[in-house]
């Protein structure tokens, strides 16, 4: 009797743990994909505030969004590549403080000419263990329609580290050719001097 009693409460017990712990996954997948949904919301409504010309809306304000919602650290070194390795700490620092004021000067200026402009959301898709797409649609003065997904890399929170222009033109990829060139002829400095320019 003392043995089936032990046996039963075995069971319960194991069965109270795995119902425990499907939970605890649970919440940490609902957590986590309202986090990365967050980090883009909060981006796209910075947006909706540059296009509606807020007056709380600053070059500064807009930088510190920016280095918040991005991992402009990891986006510039993809952009780099190989060079990455050789290149000083300082330097490292400043060439991402440039080009984060680069992502948001660009925000600015696009997004101003803008009159109206809704977000659409259309979902999430987990890609491995530490990325997520969140894609959406911009529609812009209620006719043009332009995907434009995120990919977020889990780094301290979900942040944004590229950007698919119609679902599938890769941010990254675009500006590691825009700014080859630069690397080619001048190297991390010739860049750094390029983009204080912009």
């Amino acid at each position: 009797m003392k043995s089936s009693i032990s046996s039963f409460f075995f069971k319960k017990s194991k069965l109270i743990i795995l119902f425990l712990i499907s939970i605890s996954f649970f919440g940490y997948s609902v957590k986590s994909e309202e986090s990365d949904i967050q980090t883009v919301s909060k981006l796209q409504e910075m947006l909706l505030d540059i296009s509606a010309k807020e007056k709380t809306v600053s070059f500064d304000k807009t930088i510190q969004s920016i280095t918040n919602l991005y991992d402009t650290r990891k986006m510039i070194r993809m952009i780099i590549g190989e060079k990455w390795k050789k290149i000083s700490e300082s330097k490292k620092d400043e060439v991402t403080l440039l080009f984060t004021k680069y992502i948001a000067q660009n925000y600015i200026k696009q997004f101003s000419k803008f009159n109206s402009i809704k977000f659409n959301s259309k979902g999430t898709k987990k890609i491995g263990e530490k990325y997520i797409l969140v894609k959406s649609v911009l529609i812009i003065n209620k006719k043009d329609k332009i995907k434009i997904n995120y990919l977020l890399i889990n780094n301290k929170g979900w942040r944004i580290f590229d950007v698919l222009i119609d679902g599938t033109v890769s941010e990254i990829s675009t500006k590691k050719s825009e700014f080859s060139k630069y690397l080619q002829d001048g190297g991390i400095d010739l860049l750094i001097k390029e983009l204080k320019k912009k």
